[in-house]
């Protein structure tokens, strides 16, 4: 379980006491069963003698009120299983429906009007609804044995809402258990049309009408059942000025016939990002085979691919020939976002790209390899920081590996990076950079907002410019003193307008054919912190050139756990559950790269039991004195608070990493003397 972080500045407490809920771990899915109505109508105040059950629709209204009812015979209930009523949409409606229990079942669905209509319960579920769509409803408090269940179908809108009936095409389904996978989707044009559909081939939903709508549809089904697959075929998919725009979703691949096989499009000029596949919290998305166009007029942060909060993401074999800004984009700069362990392989991006080909933005740990990048207006490929007045300010691109990629013509740095840590360029061919922006390089190091680029390594590039009249002013610019231990190792860096390489850097490391590993740590120590902290240190290895990193592995794994720079000798370990043993081993890592040899483990350490109740003191008080502005009263051993004059107390207190809920902070405080006024 991931920890939770909190900082917390409170007034007026001594300190907080924080307390848990217990962890809880879901059990396995169970098998499903569908069941279809065996009764359904509606009954209508403006006609309260009329009968509806034979109609292939049934309604809802708030004016006149028409409320819808539906009969099931339920199997395979009991067990604490979910129900999900699942209901067809022929009309849109934002007020959208309500969802109810009735105790009576022997109505008659030839029999029941406005008149003679049961009485329904309180709502257990609701929504909106868009027509051609299905819409899923929890009932799972109504369904609790087998036999017939009754739902109330009541919406809270003047304007009426049409839902298909079991006589319809779509009828009203009742899954008892987990919700079935509609995967995969598959995805048609129809002819010339502006018509799509997307057709589950699992479950036979189908959708119809707008490429967005029935996309979007599909996705949503796909991510309430654990993800899946929205297949395109062969073909043109136009978006018109739309976009796709999935929010929170995981586990979904949008898959292709191939490149230039199956294209996805959009245009449009408004003054917002318009990216066709613009994401916002991804999370093992996956985008292959297909080819992307952005059209429109240049707007920098309108993309043609833009994973906003995206992790563990996948872009393969995908061409983007247009966009109005970047072509493919991993954000992490705004509050709460992370983008990390992306991959971006084997794409195409080409001269249609009026900014850079691939940013990677406050976004760390990611892989760019294999791809072909030409003719963009921008960087090939850049990392870069955030900004200053970003959420998370200047917050870097660190630990990111971008190789044997191809980038010929860029319109300014081949690669470009501003202000990361330990970033591996290897293995790449980069030509003629600089075409549009004058005095740009082949790869360029630097740094903007005094912030640090340290630990870097540029190995086994070239990067040279084969033009009759040069563009690419070095090969290889470290263009900041900032830049910190960069470490160079072979690269091909001659043919520059200029010259092989810039170094302003500070302690640049030239690597050479270095064969030899550094010496393993030693002294390996782990230090239970807290219930969900462990503390690792080690003494720094040798080696001959310099150490790039150390990487640190728990329990004996093959997979490091964390990864630090090649001067820190600790890390802290916040993925530790509470009651649990472990054993650390650390090696070191050079430019090469060569490894060490793992250390010796350390001694084995427990963390303690998740605390219930958790007290912090305050690291830090004082109050403040408005007849005496400048004084301060930090040392004192009394906090005093007033509001003539104005003295407001301050307190920082330190909040340790937690794991599970918290279901109440309190305070408290020792009080000296007595008031009346509240406070």
């Amino acid at each position: 379980m991931n920890a939770l972080r909190y900082g917390l500045r409170l007034v007026l407490c001594s300190a907080i006491v924080l307390v848990l809920a217990p962890l809880q771990v879901a059990g396995g899915a169970a098998a499903n069963t569908t069941l279809f109505a065996v009764a359904d109508s509606y009954v209508d105040a403006g006609s309260p003698n009329a009968n509806f059950g034979g109609a292939t629709t049934i309604r809802t209204d708030a004016t006149p009120i028409r409320n819808a009812y539906l009969r099931f015979n339920v199997t395979g209930a009991g067990g604490g299983q979910p129900a999900t009523l699942r209901l067809f949409a022929q009309s849109s409606n934002s007020t959208g429906v309500q969802i109810h229990g009735v105790s009576s079942t022997s109505w008659g669905e030839t029999t029941i009007t406005y008149a003679n209509a049961p009485a329904y319960g309180a709502m257990v579920d609701n929504s909106s609804v868009q027509a051609g769509q299905w819409y899923n409803f929890d009932v799972s408090s109504l369904v609790t044995a087998d036999g017939p269940v009754s739902f109330a179908v009541t919406s809270l809108s003047g304007t009426a809402i049409t839902l298909s009936s079991r006589e319809g095409s779509n009828r009203p389904e009742l899954i008892i258990g987990a919700l079935p996978s509609p995967s995969p989707y598959l995805v048609t044009r129809q002819g010339t049309s502006s018509n799509y559909t997307a057709h589950s081939q699992t479950m036979g939903t189908t959708y119809t009408g707008a490429l967005k709508s029935v996309v979007e549809s599909a996705v949503r089904d796909l991510d309430q059942t654990g993800g899946g697959t929205v297949t395109f075929s062969a073909g043109t998919f136009d978006l018109g000025s739309d976009y796709f725009k999935p929010e929170n979703i995981s586990d979904i691949t949008f898959a292709g016939q191939g490149i230039d096989q199956t294209l996805i499009r959009n245009s449009s000029s408004i003054a917002g990002d318009t990216e066709p596949f613009n994401f916002s919290g991804a999370t093992r998305v996956t985008i292959r085979d297909l080819t992307v166009s952005a059209g429109g007029p240049f707007r920098s942060t309108s993309d043609a691919i833009d994973f906003d909060f995206g992790n563990d993401s996948l872009v393969e074999r995908v061409k983007v020939t247009a966009s109005r800004g970047r072509a493919i984009v991993f954000d992490g700069k705004n509050a709460g976002w992370f983008a990390e362990g992306n991959v971006v392989r084997d794409c195409v991006i080409t001269s249609g790209v009026p900014s850079d080909g691939i940013e990677l933005l406050a976004s760390s740990h990611n892989l760019v390899e294999g791809c072909n990048i030409s003719g963009v207006a921008g960087h090939g490929i850049q990392f870069a920081k955030a900004s200053t007045s970003a959420a998370q300010p200047n917050k870097e691109s660190n630990d990111n590996v971008v190789r044997n990629n191809v980038i010929n013509e860029s319109g300014q740095d081949g690669i470009n990076l501003n202000g990361g840590d330990r970033n591996r360029i290897e293995g790449n061919t980069i030509t003629n950079s600089s075409n549009v922006t004058g005095n740009r390089d082949g790869i360029r190091l630097g740094t903007s907002d005094n912030i640090p680029c340290n630990d870097n390594v540029v190995q086994g590039n070239t990067a040279t410019d084969t033009q009759a009249t040069k563009t690419q002013r070095y090969g290889l610019a470290i263009a900041s003193a900032l830049c910190n231990r960069t470490v160079v190792g072979p690269n091909n860096l001659a043919g520059n307008r200029v010259g092989p390489i810039l170094d302003q850097g500070t302690n640049t490391q030239y690597a050479g054919a270095d064969t030899q590993p550094p010496t393993t740590p030693t002294g390996v120590s782990a230090t239970a912190i807290s219930h969900a902290l462990v503390r690792v240190t080690w003494n720094a290895s040798n080696d001959n050139v310099g150490v790039v990193s150390y990487r640190i592995y728990r329990n004996g794994g093959g997979t490091p756990v964390g990864t630090v720079g090649g001067t820190t000798l600790t890390f802290d370990d916040t993925t530790v559950s509470p009651s649990t043993t472990y054993t650390y081993t650390v090696d070191a890592v050079d430019a090469v790269p060569l490894a060490s040899q793992k250390s010796s483990p350390s001694t084995p350490v427990t963390t303690p039991a998740a605390p219930s109740v958790l007290t912090f003191n305050p690291v830090a008080d004082s109050y403040v004195n408005e007849p005496s502005p400048t004084t301060n009263y930090g040392t004192t051993t009394q906090l005093r608070i007033d509001g003539s004059p104005v003295a407001p107390e301050t307190l920082d207190l330190p909040v340790a990493e937690l794991d599970g809920k918290v279901l109440q902070v309190g305070k408290r405080r020792f009080v000296r003397v007595a008031t009346s006024a509240p406070g």
